[in-house]
């Protein structure tokens, strides 16, 4: 999974970049896609003030289908004094098509508890990357 902030910003582990850099979504290329097969792709930051917070989630992604938005893409905005925030991005396999119906209702939510939601174990996540980010 190739994921770009800007034509530049090139994101691997651990990459320090500006909540100005990642205030619009990125560019993601993915590598490992079989054309059978529908993937999550999820942002989330769990240094938030009141708990994991969920950035970005996608279901029933694939190949051919960009999938259905559960909740579109918030650019990370950590409040001023509470230091670098680390931000996940996640792609995971489907055994099976999610209904994307509204059940997940809320952005804060532990990963275990939205995880049991979905169906997933940590077993089926394929990639994980992160960066971080702070208050301007």
């Amino acid at each position: 999974m190739d994921i770009r902030y800007g034509p530049r910003s090139i994101l691997c582990d651990g990459t320090i970049l500006s909540s100005e850099q990642c205030s619009r979504p990125p560019s993601i290329t993915f590598f490992t896609m079989k054309p059978d097969r529908n993937y999550t792709f999820l942002l989330f930051d769990p240094d938030a003030v009141h708990g994991n917070k969920i950035h970005w989630l996608i279901v029933n992604h694939s190949v051919n289908n960009t999938g259905d938005c559960i909740f579109p893409y918030v650019g990370p905005n950590p409040p001023k004094r509470t230091g670098y925030h680390c931000y996940h991005f996640v792609l995971i396999r489907q055994d099976q098509k999610i209904d994307p119906i509204p059940f997940l209702d809320r952005r804060h939510m532990e990963l275990s508890e939205l995880f049991r939601k979905l169906g997933f174990t940590f077993f089926d996540v394929l990639h994980q990357t992160c960066f971080y980010t702070r208050a301007q």
